[in-house]
């Protein structure tokens, strides 16, 4: 599986790393992002 994310201009980093880990599903809980998960 592979998540390509794209970032907008002007956001935080921060912003960012919440935007990408809500890309990225929990191995164990398909269902689930890691950003679900904090």
């Amino acid at each position: 599986m592979t998540a390509v994310a794209t970032v907008a201009y002007g956001q935080t980093q921060q912003q960012q790393a919440w935007d990408i880990a809500a890309t990225v599903c929990d191995p164990e809980i398909p269902v689930l992002t890691i950003a679900d998960l904090g």
